[in-house]
């Protein structure tokens, strides 16, 4: 769908769809832009705008294939057709429900009418269905089939082509949006009050305005928002009253409510909440085994294909640290790295391999890769020794942040960051205009700065392990 931000001027009980979406993001960056406290653009970053843009692009060449379009007509007229796929969607509006929006596309089929979305990621999302689940009920009062399941379409962007995915419109998805629509309602009357998240506001624009130290329970680490009112509802309602409460009693509570919570899960909540009070980097589990040395290791790659197009490892072990980079601009050169990296792996046997967020990043990558191009021994010397640090953060380290990605731990243990390059999203922005641009000197520059970031992200993951070694043996 097209990210343009429409503002509609109408009365505090209507919400579109945009409403929806960005109270979802975030409430409190919704409550500051519907205030006129920030305007749009603080709301997205530099990598979110390129993605903004990429998917405009998308969804403009979506509507150019499907040319010629059928001509617009209201949805009541839409609905006596038989069969078509509209694009020329004007604002519709549920006056039962206060709601309005514009579906990317309407299919039409014997009176039945199907909200479309176009996106150009590559798999189904929850704020996806959620999206289908709003104009479902944005058209339901034109519906004339009163029979048929709740159900969308998106089209979604796999390897560089639109592909069609019919989703099923759950009951909870549906309760889901009533309930935004009347957490929106009253939000718009009575404010919203600050809860950190990743968003472009809290993490830049207002992030001076954010103080840890309110106590909010929505910054502890792994705990969702249903976690969050169930404590609400139990009088815990700031970080020390959770560090100070009977763990037992916590997790007898939530019982009595339904919920599977363990008392592992609610002593890592304690732990964090501990971690915002003393501002102090909570070690309460055993050591990583990286004493004796350990190869980091971090990919750039294509997500929807799987195109490794860099490797980046460092070695560290008792003689210091030594940086390798495998590029590669072709299918031909990517399993020449992979090779490489089978090699290099396999000369340090005993060290073990570092990554961050690798078991749901790199690992399934290079697992995909190998395949695809046939390699089968890389998998089987690397898997059987790796380790995932951030997995091992969530297991044994609270630090006084909300997030857990690689820049914000380095930055919390005192670690410095020297490339300009935002994070992953940026990268891939700039891989892709490598791609695309012709002149030699332009090719060049870009390459060596995904190198720089490669290998800045790298010395970031080494210190975060040595530091880390370095803090279990001084609490141990």
């Amino acid at each position: 769908m097209q990210s343009n931000h429409v503002r509609y001027e109408t009365e505090e009980t209507w919400v579109s769809k945009t409403n929806v979406i960005n109270y979802l993001r975030c409430p409190y960056s919704f409550y500051l832009l519907e205030s006129g406290l920030i305007a749009y653009e603080d709301t997205i970053s530099e990598q979110e705008a390129s993605l903004i843009e990429r998917g405009t692009a998308f969804h403009s060449s979506v509507v150019a294939e499907a040319a010629p379009l059928t001509e617009y007509a209201d949805p009541q007229q839409l609905s006596r057709e038989e069969s078509s796929r509209t694009f020329d969607i004007d604002l519709v509006k549920n006056h039962k429900l206060k709601i309005m929006g514009k579906p990317d596309a309407i299919d039409v089929l014997k009176g039945e009418l199907i909200p479309v979305e176009i996106k150009s990621h590559k798999n189904v999302q929850f704020s996806d269905k959620l999206e289908l689940a709003f104009y479902w009920l944005l058209l339901e009062q034109y519906q004339t089939k009163r029979t048929i399941s709740p159900r969308g379409v998106l089209i979604l962007r796999r390897n560089g082509r639109p592909e069609q995915v019919d989703v099923e419109i759950r009951p909870t998805h549906v309760q889901r949006v009533h309930r935004l629509l009347r957490e929106i309602r009253d939000a718009r009357v009575n404010g919203v009050s600050p809860k950190k998240c990743k968003c472009n506001v809290c993490t830049k624009a207002m992030a001076d305005r954010i103080d840890l130290a309110t106590g909010s329970l929505s910054l502890i680490s792994q705990m969702r928002e249903e976690h969050v009112r169930c404590l609400e509802e139990f009088d815990i309602t700031n970080y020390e009253q959770l560090r100070t409460a009977s763990t037992d009693a916590i997790v007898a509570r939530f019982q009595e409510e339904g919920y599977s919570v363990t008392p592992h899960k609610v002593n890592g909540w304690k732990h964090h909440a501990t971690s915002y009070a003393t501002g102090r980097i909570i070690v309460f589990g055993d050591p990583p085994p990286l004493h004796n040395g350990f190869l980091a290791l971090d990919l750039e790659y294509m997500p929807e294909t799987s195109f490794v197009w860099l490797i980046g490892v460092c070695i560290v072990d008792s003689s210091g640290h030594e940086h390798f980079s495998f590029w590669a601009d072709n299918r031909s050169e990517e399993k020449s790295n992979l090779k490489q990296l089978t090699k290099l792996l396999s000369a340090n046997p005993s060290l073990p391999i570092v990554t961050w967020s690798g078991r749901t990043a790199d690992v399934p990558c290079l697992r995909k890769a190998t395949h695809q191009l046939k390699i089968k021994h890389l998998m089987n010397v690397m898997e059987p020794r790796h380790l995932d640090l951030r997995e091992h953060f969530l297991k044994a380290v609270r630090i006084p942040w909300p997030w857990l990605g690689l820049k914000d731990v380095a930055r919390v243990l005192g670690l410095t960051r020297a490339n300009s390059i935002g994070g992953g999203l940026q990268a891939l922005g700039l891989y892709h205009e490598y791609c695309t641009t012709r002149r030699k000197a332009n090719r060049r520059e870009l390459k060596n700065q995904l190198l720089e970031y490669n290998r800045d992200d790298l010395n970031a993951l080494v210190g975060v392990a040595t530091r880390l070694v370095s803090l279990q043996r001084t609490v141990a």
